[in-house]
């Protein structure tokens, strides 16, 4: 008897485990930050890392469609996010 139930538990997980959507994969984690400040007139947008990602950055768009990581703790990535904008 026991045997079945734990077989009966061990399907319901598998089954309500392959029903749930899965979260999708973060597009893009940084690995490495930019050192210097990148001037504002070069740059287009940003973006922020994904919540999985570590350590969470700011990814800047340049107006040449490059993506520059950046620390979102340092004095001019805040800069240059609130000349920007929001995201």
């Amino acid at each position: 008897m026991k045997t079945v139930l734990a077989f009966l538990f061990l399907v319901v997980s598998v089954a309500l485990a392959v029903e749930r959507p899965m979260d999708p994969l973060p597009t893009a984690c940084c690995v490495s930050f930019m050192k210097r400040p990148i001037p504002l007139n070069l740059l287009k947008s940003f973006e922020y890392t994904s919540g999985r990602c570590s350590p969470s950055a700011v990814v800047f768009l340049t107006k040449r469609d490059r993506k520059i990581c950046a620390d979102p703790s340092e004095p001019w990535v805040q800069d240059r996010i609130r000349a920007l904008g929001p995201p």
